[in-house]
């Protein structure tokens, strides 16, 4: 069966779709995107895109390759510029709880996962950064592959922006 829209139809699941927002949230967005706006500034950074992840949110300077992370509820000056230039890998990481023998049997694994986070490792051995997109409690399980699918993208088009790519990389041990 083929369904076709009229513009009214089109109009009205709009219509009807719309929320209002709240004044609140929408100040508090614009004061962050302006902080945002305002380091890109202070760095010389031009943002070509940007995501909220969790309680953070990440810009993108693709062409002088530059990453920039700010707490969405920061109130000071706390931000982290990471130079892609100076990664070495980045990786999607899966944190799971314990689970015992024959749990899976009954329970999903997605119901053990704690943690979805890209990882930064640098070339200079510094601590590795994590960024998460995926929290157990935070979001809801059912936003899981979303946010998976999210954090695969991003590791994908910094690793080709970074040029650190993945075929130096050894095969992973899995431990049992």
């Amino acid at each position: 069966m083929v369904v076709t829209y009229q513009p009214a139809d089109v109009c009205i699941k709009i219509v009807n779709d719309f929320k209002p927002v709240n004044n609140k949230k929408m100040k508090a967005a614009k004061k962050i995107y302006k902080q945002i706006s305002e380091l890109g500034t202070l760095f010389g950074l031009s943002f070509s895109c940007h995501e909220t992840v969790g309680n953070k949110i990440m810009a993108l300077d693709g062409i002088k390759r530059k990453l920039l992370i700010i707490d969405r509820f920061n109130t000071g000056d706390e931000y982290t510029v990471v130079s892609l230039d100076d990664v070495k890998k980045i990786s999607v990481n899966k944190l799971y709880n314990s689970i015992k023998a024959g749990e899976l049997k009954r329970k999903s694994i997605d119901l053990f996962l704690k943690r979805i986070s890209l990882q930064f490792n640098f070339k200079n051995n510094a601590i590795p950064l994590l960024l998460s997109f995926y929290e157990m409690g935070n979001n809801a399980i059912s936003s899981l592959s979303l946010q998976e699918k999210k954090a695969r993208d991003w590791q994908s088009l910094l690793t080709k922006i970074s040029g650190c790519g993945m075929k130096d990389l050894p095969a992973p041990v899995f431990l049992h």
